[in-house]
């Protein structure tokens, strides 16, 4: 491993013991002699036992992200996301990124370096190509990507266009890597409805938190109703099977959050979720109408949902601070 991540401490990934060290590109388990092996920049550290049980999801998903012609050979492509999708072609999905990437760094990652005023240690979690490591590493943090993916193009592969260090490491969310506290941000980028539980998931993100860090949860799709959810999950496992000849649901993905499993979250964990969002409730209100007129169910919401150990701004408190009075990215005011 690198000096510049040595401070970062692998672990088995099913018993949470400490790694032996072997040499530079691996690492094996004490308990069953399981290797780990960095290949091609990444560390492989999704346990054998495992494989399996993710093979079809990744053959699926691998085989429409490449269909959606997802990616580039222009490192400048991926150093510019979330900001600017310079291929053109997912302009307005880079621009819902691009602005929950800015409430997670005007807001949580704020207050962290505002508190703890050293290198803060940053885990992301569902990464793809790692555009947010890697813009998370631009401000001198270390960031540690974690993916199923190995795509040189969509997945953890990518790695290789940024001029910034990332630490790419394969693993699923089930069943972390790390030692358990050390990391000052956890962060579900576009990720956590992929998970198969809710409940095990954030477990595992809150064991690797430190005790006076953040937990994020970034464009997941969030609806009052439940059965919202469910026609979404329908609509979009039809289009797959027309497109592609299969349904894309071969793991059992919760796939959305509603507000009642948001609530029922923060009770098993014992903490408050706080919310932030730059889509004021009129022009929620406004877009949900249209969406159900279209779509004949709400539209989804993509705010970025914090668990924290330390006070976090209310949403108005946030929005004046950074807006100057309370309003959204449109200028509307709320």
């Amino acid at each position: 491993m690198s000096n510049h991540f040595g401070s970062i401490r692998f672990a088995c990934p099913l018993t949470h013991t400490q790694l032996d060290y072997v040499d530079d590109h691996t690492l094996q388990c004490p308990d069953d002699q399981a290797l780990y092996r960095k290949q091609d920049g990444i560390w492989r550290m999704l346990h054998p036992s495992r494989e399996a049980h993710f093979s079809q999801f990744l053959k699926e998903y691998e085989a429409v992200r490449t269909a959606e012609e997802r990616g580039s050979h222009d490192p400048n492509y991926y150093r510019q996301l979330p900001h600017q999708d310079i291929t053109g072609k997912r302009s307005a999905e880079w621009l819902q990124r691009h602005n929950s990437f800015r409430v997670l760094m005007d807001s949580i990652l704020y207050k962290l370096e505002k508190d703890k005023e050293r290198q803060l240690k940053v885990l992301e979690l569902g990464a793809g190509n790692g555009w947010l490591s890697y813009n998370v590493s631009l401000v001198n943090h270390l960031a540690v990507a974690v993916d199923l993916g190995l795509s040189a193009r969509d997945g953890l592969g990518a790695h290789i266009h940024y001029d910034a260090p990332i630490l790419p490491v394969q693993a699923e969310f089930d069943h972390l890597p790390f030692e358990s506290d050390q990391f000052d941000l956890v962060v579900f980028n576009a990720a956590l409805h992929y998970s198969e539980n809710y409940e095990i998931s954030l477990a595992e993100a809150l064991r690797v938190r430190t005790d006076l860090g953040a937990l994020a949860i970034m464009d997941t799709p969030v609806y009052k109703h439940k059965e919202s959810g469910l026609k979404m999950v329908a609509d979009r496992e039809a289009q797959f099977q027309s497109a592609y000849g299969f349904a894309s649901n071969s793991l059992a993905n919760e796939n959305f959050l509603t507000d009642a499993r948001l609530e029922s979250l923060a009770a098993t964990f014992g903490f408050e979720w706080e919310q932030y969002s730059y889509v004021s409730e009129v022009r929620q209100g406004l877009r949900n109408l249209r969406h159900a007129l279209t779509n004949k169910r709400e539209a989804p919401r993509f705010p970025v949902i914090v668990a924290a150990d330390f006070k976090k701004e209310t949403i108005k408190e946030y929005r004046r601070r950074i807006f100057g009075r309370d309003q959204d990215d449109t200028g509307t005011e709320s």
